[in-house]
């Protein structure tokens, strides 16, 4: 029987129980599945062969026994599994290179799987680790709304919000919902489908106290790299009849991107070819503004992913 099959439920949550042998078994499972190509989007999926980064981990869906197999707080494992599911699409899109793919930050987020587990040190507290990024990505999130002068309301309430996660006693319940009133209050005073709109958006998802299963933070990682659309707007911009043009054909190609069994023919190509022959001006400057959004997403996740691989080595000994 494996050390992960006899770890007691009332140990201590320490990472890999202090025991480096365990360390080395986990990754090891998670290096032979990476290399199967069996990793897939999470969270909470093990079919026997393939899974998301729980399931490969400790060949179960349930984070909660991750936690009791690993040490690890679950916490983590909800961080470490929407990044994951973030640049799967990434690199499933852009298997071939185009203009501006980094290959080194690429071959990084492939890595991602076994990376992470290897940050943490045999014997770290990895509790903690979803405020300390939910800290982080807001301090991240303050830079962009103060870089816009209308979003002045918006600073002043990511910085109280800030001070909330930062604050180790527990807020009253009423906080958290004013908080998160205000920030909706705002998003509705932009409109819809803006920057302004979409930070403060993403201030009322993150308007919540700290909860060792992660909580509203893996939302609000998403909808941090989703600005990556705004982004890639300041640099590709589009007349009106062009974002009407482009809505259509977008809601086309994303019915193809959603379907599973796409991934296994030639429709995505297909379809793209048809946009290069129909509309040969629109699909050049449609392919323009993906390679931005897509260079942009990629940074976005290298900014998670750096944040976060820290915080795991920061991790102090029990």
């Amino acid at each position: 029987m494996s050390a992960i099959e006899t770890v007691s439920t009332a140990v201590r949550l320490i990472a890999y129980h202090n025991d480096p042998a365990l360390k080395r078994e986990v990754l090891s499972r998670v290096e032979t599945h990476r290399a199967a190509g069996e990793i897939v989007p999470g969270p909470g999926f093990w079919d026997g062969n393939r899974g998301s980064l729980v399931g490969v981990s400790v060949h179960s869906r349930d984070a909660e026994d991750f936690e009791v197999a690993t040490g690890i707080a679950k916490g983590g494992l909800a961080i470490a599994e929407r990044i994951w599911s973030l640049a799967l699409l990434r690199l499933w899109l852009h298997r071939e290179a185009w203009e501006g793919f980094h290959p080194t930050d690429i071959e990084s987020l492939r890595a991602f799987p076994g990376e992470w587990l290897e940050k943490i040190a045999p014997g770290c507290n990895t509790d903690g680790l979803t405020r300390r990024m939910t800290i982080s990505v807001l301090t991240l999130v303050l830079d962009e709304a103060e870089a816009h002068p209308d979003l002045e309301g918006l600073g002043e309430l990511l910085r109280t919000l800030i001070d909330g996660h930062e604050d180790s006693s527990a807020k009253a319940a009423a906080s958290w919902r004013e908080w998160r009133k205000s920030a909706s209050a705002l998003a509705r005073a932009h409109r819809e489908g803006t920057l302004q709109s979409a930070l403060a958006n993403l201030v009322a998802t993150a308007a919540w106290p700290d909860t060792s299963s992660a909580g509203a933070l893996p939302d609000v990682l998403e909808q941090y790299v989703n600005l990556c659309h705004y982004d890639a707007r300041d640099e590709v911009a589009w007349t009106g009849t062009e974002e009407e043009t482009k809505r259509g054909l977008d809601a086309q190609r994303e019915r193809i991107l959603l379907d599973p069994a796409s991934r296994e023919t030639t429709a995505l190509r297909d379809f793209d070819d048809k946009l290069k022959n129909g509309y040969p001006v629109f699909a050049k400057r449609r392919t323009a503004l993906e390679e931005a959004r897509s260079l942009h997403t990629v940074r976005r996740l290298m900014r998670l992913r750096g944040i976060f691989l820290g915080l795991l080595s920061d991790a102090v000994n029990k």
